[in-house]
Parts: structure tokens; sequence; C-alpha cells
């Protein structure tokens, strides 16, 4: 994320900026600054934000009034998202969660804006009644008081730990003045809230007064302390003429996103606020699912009216401070008893996740919540009530952002909850939709065709924008791409941050994760029915673009869903043939350990996804299941090659060589990876994955054999055009009786992987926001180094060598006191990579750098 530049002189050209398509959280691809263009009268014609679907969507919260912003217009560099790690396969350490957190982040970061920007942008209906003359209603005895306490903070080379109390004690005073009594906010400092699920955590944190103890992710803002101002990320833009970054800014940086990250994880958020103190400066940041907003840096001692002017909006009433989600309760009010019970049902269904249902009762009914879900119309409101925490949260910080909880409906507040099953769950899922696209309820009623049930689907109760109701909140339910787009960046921007627009789908359809299942065969009915759906939908000329382990469910209620497995998650379907949806089909959809290899090569122009295209998705999404799950005789060097690499040629050797040898064995293990070969082979399972392979393996022959055999052996090749092939080998599976039935899911074992930095990347783009002088030429090394790397978070990153010191882009500098020592191991560790991971000549990268390739290679 990228960010705007500082003022430029008059004749300054802005910068220029890569094309690169936008990925989210789940890799599917954001909102271009326009709207692709679609035919006049197609079913869902692109609308602008305002109007997002071409439906009328009012809302009826008070709007931002119409201002002139200071902030000088600029380009972000808008490369493609990192994915989530849900289905990463290789295990990694806290210091390359940060630098992958720091990478997505840098993308679409916006800034420094002027602090009334900021300010404006952030406290929206709060800035002109609260916040922009809040010193003349501080008494000048406060401020001085206030003034002496941020005096004593030490600056520079001191101990860092020293710099927290005087800082809190210092705005903890400045609450006080604000709210003479009962101040809503208070700070502190984190050491007195550790918590072991996050072993990295900010200095301080900013919570609801009174609250007790707080987990730091769970709290409104955090804090982040640095000693030195040179620790700033952003120092460079200030009088600075080297424009470089060096390695511990970056690492700065890196935390600071992380915290961001974890904390949208662990508390449903609109946005979050965070503020960064260097030394003696500070600056804010203000995260969203569109973009990073940063604003410019201030001398706190000297001038601390911008602190105080954060903490008057940050606690004024309302949610525009904080950002937390105000549908979502921590809560759970007079059901006790009610919430026990469905947590009984809910272990004996296997509905929870793996990790949930380790968790004691207590702790479930603690982290449940209640969620209120408005009518389109908001005419009524429906509650329902969480069991425990999500069963899915997304681990990017930009993106969709999706997150789903099981839950039950308060008794009196939904009609005929029975609709869902004998036990009333149901599914609420939570994302920030593109509003470009179909609302995902309405794929739904396209799929179903009207019926009440159409097996093989899941079930949708109802779906709505946030935006809808007649909430005085509603605003907060979008991001501020909008507003950004128009005022802050450069009008003429080839791409500009995407908009989002908070959205919630309720489900009838209650499933099992595929990865919970009793027995392999089990996983192989649920993925056959809903193959079977896949196919309906396809005469329908309806794609789902997005077949994965994660969108395939087994049936907690087969009798109800009238099938063992169904599909979900069609947000992203598309119904061929409509106006815009040959565009639709030429976009990169779906999760990259799951795409079609052809999906995933580099060709002058990509081609449009295909019924076949779905069909290889459900072979990869079948050998990833059980090679993850399954004791198997694959080597770790495969399983990371095909799954956390996901290199297009590693995968065609995958469906050629490793297949035909690979074993998936039956019995009971402890650990899901490699070993246990002395056990007996699971025969029909083995060869399901062998004789699907071969249906893969048909579209990928050798270009001079298909031009000589394909006119007299032509079923020899694209033996996936049609759904009976792919049936018929599953059919096949299941009607064997070698099936074992002592072979349930086991966990999986993460591969330990090396940590890998992409810092250079990181760097690139935190400069590329804010050169305002950059010449054409600056431009092509910026599209040089979106070549060269990406970060991934599916894929594992392995662009950027971490060495320190000046790369091509000369925008990474090192710091001349670090050590040698600190310089050989790197050099070590870059050889030593170089070795593993160089599949031709060029820079060294994983899947997610070559598929960067490819992008920027096609013109994307």
């Amino acid at each position: 994320m990228s960010e705007p530049a500082p003022t430029p002189p008059p004749d300054t050209p802005y910068p220029a900026s890569p094309v690169a398509p936008l990925l989210d959280d789940d890799a599917l691809p954001a909102a271009a600054a326009s709207p692709p263009s679609r035919d006049p009268g197609a079913t869902s014609p692109a609308p602008d934000v305002e109007n997002d679907d071409g439906r009328p969507r009012t809302p009826t919260g008070k709007q931002p009034p119409v201002c002139e912003f200071n902030t000088p217009v600029s380009v972000p560099s808008n490369r493609p998202l990192a994915s989530g790690r849900n289905f990463q396969s290789q295990d990694v350490g806290l210091a390359t969660l940060k630098t992958e957190a720091g990478t997505e982040a840098s993308r679409l970061h916006v800034g420094p804006v002027s602090m009334k920007d900021f300010m404006r942008l952030t406290f929206q209906r709060h800035f002109s009644e609260v916040v922009e003359d809040v010193s003349q209603r501080i008494s000048p005895d406060d401020q001085a008081r206030v003034s002496a306490r941020l005096s004593k903070i030490p600056p520079g080379e001191v101990v860092e730990r020293k710099m927290y109390t005087p800082l809190k004690e210092g705005m903890n005073d400045m609450c006080s003045s604000l709210w003479k009594e009962n101040s809503p906010i208070e700070l502190e400092t984190v050491e007195s809230t550790k918590d072991p699920q996050d072993p990295g955590t900010p200095d301080l944190i900013i919570k609801e007064s009174g609250m007790g103890l707080c987990p730091w992710p769970c709290a409104l803002a955090f804090v982040e302390v640095k000693p030195q101002d040179k620790q700033d990320p952003f120092y460079y833009t200030d009088g600075s003429s080297a424009k470089v970054v060096y390695d511990y800014q970056l690492k700065v940086w890196d935390q600071i996103s992380y915290y961001a990250t974890v904390s949208f994880r662990r508390r449903p958020r609109c946005f979050l606020c965070g503020i960064g103190v260097f030394g003696n400066r500070a600056r804010f940041f203000r995260f969203d699912r569109s973009s990073i907003l940063v604003s410019e840096a201030f001398e706190y001692k000297e001038n601390p009216e911008p602190l105080w002017q954060f903490l008057a909006g940050f606690g004024a009433q309302g949610y525009y401070g904080s950002g937390v989600d105000p549908t979502i309760d921590f809560e759970v009010h007079d059901h006790d008893a009610l919430l026990l019970e469905k947590i009984q049902k809910a272990r004996a269904k296997r509905l929870l996740s793996e990790e949930t249902e380790k968790l004691h009762d207590d702790t479930l009914r603690a982290q449940s919540s209640t969620i209120r879900v408005p009518s389109k119309d908001g005419a009524k409101l429906e509650q329902y009530i969480t069991v425990g925490p999500p069963l899915v949260t997304s681990t990017a910080l930009l993106g969709r952002g999706t997150c789903t909880w099981l839950a039950f409906p308060v008794p009196g507040t939904v009609e005929n909850p029975e609709r869902s099953n004998e036990d009333h769950f149901v599914i609420i899922k939570d994302s920030w939709r593109d509003p470009t696209r179909r609302l995902e309820g309405d794929i739904y009623d396209i799929i179903h065709g009207g019926k009440d049930h159409v097996p093989g689907v899941a079930r949708k109760r109802s779906d709505v924008d946030l935006v809808e109701p007649p909430d005085p909140n509603s605003e907060m339910h979008r991001t501020l791409a909008h507003v950004l787009n128009t005022h802050i960046l450069d009008k003429n921007a080839p791409r500009k941050c995407p908009p989002r627009v908070h959205h919630r789908c309720i489900l009838n359809s209650v499933g099992i994760h595929l990865s919970r299942f009793l027995c392999t065969r089990e996983a192989l009915e649920a993925i056959y029915d809903s193959l079977l759906r896949h196919e309906q939908m396809s005469k329908k000329d309806i794609l789902h673009r997005d077949i994965s382990v994660n969108n395939i469910m087994i049936s907690a209620y087969p009798e109800v869903e009238k099938c063992k497995g169904f599909l979900i998650d069609v947000e992203y379907a598309t119904v061929v043939g409509e106006p815009g949806s040959e565009s639709d089909l030429r976009e990169i959809t779906g999760t990259i350990q799951f795409l079609s290899i052809a999906r995933l090569r580099k060709t002058p122009q990509l081609p449009a996804h295909e019924t076949w295209n779905d069909l290889e998705s459900y072979f990869w999404t079948i050998a990833y299941l059980y090679i993850h799950h399954r004791p198997h005789t694959l080597s770790e060097q495969v399983i990371s090659e095909i799954f956390a690499l996901c290199h297009p040629d590693l995968r065609t050797t995958m469906v050629r060589t490793h297949v035909e040898t690979m074993e998936i064995l039956c019995g009971p293990d402890e650990n899901s990876e490699g070993g246990a070969r002395d056990q007996r082979e699971n025969v029909p399972l083995t060869s399901c994955i062998r004789r699907l392979a071969e249906l893969v393996k048909s579209h990928y022959q050798d270009k001079d054999w298909i031009k000589k055999a394909y006119a007299t052996f032509p079923d020899m090749f694209f033996q996936l055009t049609t759904h009976e092939t792919i049936k018929e080998v599953i059919r096949e599976a299941l009607d064997c009786d070698r099936w074992p039935s002592n072979d349930g899911a086991t966990p999986f074992r993460l591969i330990q992987a090396p940590e890998k930095a992409v810092h250079a990347n990181t760097a690139a783009n935190l400069v590329s926001g804010i050169e305002s002088s950059q010449t054409s030429e600056s431009g092509s090394k910026r599209k040089r180094d979106d070549d060269e790397g990406s970060s991934a978070k599916r894929a594992r990153p392995t662009g950027a060598d971490g060495q320190a010191g000046e790369t091509e882009t000369g925008i990474v500098g090192k710091e001349e006191t670090e050590e040698e020592t600190e310089e050989e191991k790197r050099e070590k560790e870059k050889e030593r990579m170089n070795k593993v991971d160089r599949f031709e000549e060029g820079p060294v990268m994983g899947g997610w750098g070559m598929w960067r390739m490819w992008q920027m290679g096609r013109g994307a």
C-alpha cells in the first residue's frame, strides 16, 4: 500500500505507478480504480462507490461534509496484496510474520498526509464538533501540566522502557483533562497484559476505561515506542536527500503492520488506529481493509496539540474513533444455559474448528459474542449468539477480511429458525466486499433458481450490506478508499485504493470442514456431491472460480441438505454470457494452492477461465487435503515445491512423475507428514489421485506431441473438458470395497522453513509512494522491483534475499555500525537459499515472485 507524496514543486510530474492487479487475502482481485466496463443493460452494472451495485442503497447516516483537503495528490504503488496464510505448508517464525505484514501494508499506504487531513478522515463527523478546536476547551493550566509530563520523556540514546511510564501518564493526564470525570479511554503498558498467543507485542495500548485486564490485540488502539527519531519508518521524508530506508526502519514498519494485522484478527473492526512515538517525534496511523493512512510527523513535546486532538476524537461519543464493529458485542446476556447446550451439540457434530474444540466450555462461553444483523430495509434487527470465537479469520490485513462464525439465533429475534436445521445453527460470514460485484446472496439466488433448495450448494438465509440500515454509524462500514481516491490521490493514477463495503451473509447450511473427516472416504463423498452440483451450475453457465478445501463442506445435517457435501463462497462466481463476464473470466481468482497450472503460467494474454480450470482445482483440493491430513510417502521438499512455492513447472512435474510413486497410507498416525512407510497403502484413494493426475496431465502435454498425435488419438488430450471423466474416476474409487475405516484426519505438521526477509520490496513500496520528483526512469525501477519479487503469505516468499546494502533500486541502506558477523550470516543464508530456490537465471524468488513476473510480463 502506498502513500501520497509530500508537496512537490509545481512543475513536478506525477510519479509513474505499476499497473499490477490487486489481490486480496483470498488471492482474489480487488476493485480497480475504475470499475470494469459493462455493456448497457447488464444484470449487475458496475456502479460507482455511492451506488454499490446499481440498486438503490442509500446510507442514511450523516455524510462527511464536502471539504477541501490540503495534502498534495499522489500515486500509490498498488502492488498485489499478499494472500493469507490459511493454506501454508511451511512453518515460519515471528520475524517472518512481521516481515510479511510490513510488505503487505507497504503496498497501499497513503501518506504522510497533513495532520488536518488525517484528523478529518479519521474522525469524520466528530472533526468539526470535537477535534478541530480542542485546544480552546483545555485550560492553560492543564496544557502546561501535560507538557511538563511529556518533557520528562527521555529522548535519544536511552533505554526504551524508560519512555513508557511518562508517556502513559502524560496521555492519561490528557484524558483526565478532556473528560473531567469518567474518561472513556485510558492508556496501559502492555507488560501487564502479555498475551502468550501473541509473543510480539506493542508497548502501550488504548483501552476502554475500567475494562481490567485487556489482551493487547483486543484493545482500541496500540502505541509503539522507539527511543530515536531516526527509527521512524518515514524519517526519510523529512528533509533527507538520500531517500534511503534503513533496515532498522523497515523493522519498525513491520512491527507496526504486524500489530495491526493481529488486532484485526482478534477483534472485529471496521478500522484501527495506532500511534508511533519515535524519540521526540510521533505520527498516527489508520488501518482499514483498503489502505493504511499515515499522518505527517510532529514534535509531541513542543507541539502536543495533535495528541490532544487525537485523544479527543478517539474518545468522543460514538464509534468513529475506535473503529470497533458496533454491530458485535463481546458479551452474551441472559442465555448462558442455552449457549452451553449449543456448545455441547457443536462438539458432538464436529462443527467447531480444530483449535476451538480444544478450549474448555467456560472459555468458549467467554469468547462468544452477540451479532446483530439488520434486514435490508432496516425494519428489524435479528440477533445471533456465536458459539465461541470465529471458525475462520483472514490472516491478511487488507482485502476481504473474511470472518465466519457458527451461531444460533437469540430466541424471539429470528423468524423460522427451524429452516436451518434441528439445532437452529447458522453460519455468519462477514467480509469487506468489492462494491462493483454482485452481492454473494444474489449469486446464491441465481444458482438455486428461485427454488427453496438445490442440493450441493449452501442455502442462504439473508445477506445485507451494513451501510444500508438507518444507523448513524453506517458510514464506518465503508473503507476510506473513495475519499482517498477522490481527494488525496492523483486523479490520473491507473490504480487507486480498492473500495470495500462491509457485508454480512447468513447461511442456513452448516457444514464440517473437509480437514475434519472421520475417514478418507467421507471427505471424498462430500467432494463428489459438490462436484455434481458444480456440473449443474456449469450447465447454467455459472462458474465457481474458487474451488478449494475451504469452500467444500461435509454436510453436518445431510438429511436436511439432501447431500453429503456442498459448495460455499460463491462471491466470485461468474454467470458466463452476461455483460461484463468476459473481463471477469480473465481475472485471476481463487486460492493459489488450488489454481490450475494454466492460471499460474506466464502467457502473453491470460485466457478466459473455463470449466476445466475449476475441475483441475478439484484435483489440487483432493491432493492437498490428503497430503496434509494423512500419512503418505511424499518428501517435504516436494510438498514445499507444490503447495508453498506453487511454481507451475513444479506442479506439472507433480502430475507427471511424483504422483506415480506417491502413496496415501492407511491407519492412524500422529503426524501427517512423511514417515509411516511400513503402513498399508490406501488403495482406492491413491489410485483415485493418480488417475485424476492423468486427467490433469492431459492438458499439459508437449506441443509437438499434441500436433503429431491429436488427430489420431484425440481422447488422450484435454480430458477435463467435461465433468464425466472426473466423476467416473471418483465414483469408481467410492465403489471400491477396500476403503480403510480407521483413517480419520490427522493434524497437519507445518514444515520447518528458514526465515526470509523481503525488506527490499517493502522499502521500494514506501519510497515509491512519496517520491515527488521521480522521473520515468525511477518509475521503471519500481517496475523492475515489482518484477523481481513479492511477498506472499500463502506462497512462502523467497523474493528478496534479505541482504543489507544497496539494491538495484538504491533504497535499502545498511547501518555503518552493523556488525560484520551479521553480514556474513546474511550472505551465507542468501547463498544457501540460492541453491534451494533458484529455478531460472535471474532473481531468487518463490512462487509468488514468479507469479508477479508473469503478471508484469503479460502487461497486467
